[in-house]
């Protein structure tokens, strides 16, 4: 199985998901909203999608290909994709409370940010590119700041895959060489290579 973008995308929003509460939160659940969020940043957009406070939201941001092979035989790509989690928190306290929170019950988005790294860091996925796991890229950046109510900061992960590609006709990859045998020797004498071997002729030499 080759992973998609969508099973990428299913895979982070499930581990996300983990980390919401259903009533009470926790040091382990805090979030009371985990949904996506499409576009740029601002402060309608997140007071429309956040029906609830503290929020993560799964933001896809795109990718880039990193070419690891390339031959006349064939190209071997794989995709480096991104998604961005924005930690949204509510907060109308001073910023100390903002920060650091005073209980699981009000946490501020330190604590927030630690927790949506501990739940999608290291993340294993079907499909990835040589079994590479989901990686934080960069964290703890803010994103939209209204000191005394609103903050919005992001967590960005990485995720490789291979990238699917047109297959080629067998007219298009042409008939390779067979290889028929493979000879071979610790001494090489008495070979068509008229070369004497360098190594036996060291352990002679000494």
């Amino acid at each position: 199985m080759t992973a998609t973008l969508s099973t990428i995308d299913t895979a982070l929003f499930a581990a996300l998901a983990a980390g919401q509460h259903t009533g009470t939160p926790t040091a382990l659940l805090p979030f009371a909203l985990v949904g996506r969020y499409a576009g740029e940043v601002n402060e309608q957009g997140i007071v429309e999608a956040c029906a609830q406070y503290p929020s993560a939201f799964l933001r896809y941001d795109g990718g880039a290909s990193t070419r690891t092979v390339d031959a006349v035989e064939g190209v071997e790509d794989a995709g480096l994709e991104s998604w961005t989690v924005l930690v949204c928190l509510e907060e109308p306290r001073a910023v100390d409370e903002a920060v650091q929170g005073s209980s699981p019950l009000t946490p501020g988005f330190l604590p927030l940010i630690e927790r949506v790294i501990e739940l999608c860091n290291g993340m294993v996925f079907d499909g990835a590119f040589r079994d590479r796991r989901v990686r934080v890229a960069d964290y703890g950046r803010p994103v939209l700041i209204k000191r005394g109510s609103l903050y919005v900061y992001s967590v960005r992960f990485e995720a490789r895959r291979p990238l699917p590609a047109l297959a080629l006709t067998t007219a298009q990859a042409g008939n390779g060489q067979a290889l028929t045998a493979i000879a071979a020797d610790v001494n090489l004498e008495g070979t068509a290579d008229a070369m004497t071997n360098p190594l036996v002729s060291l352990i002679e030499t000494y």
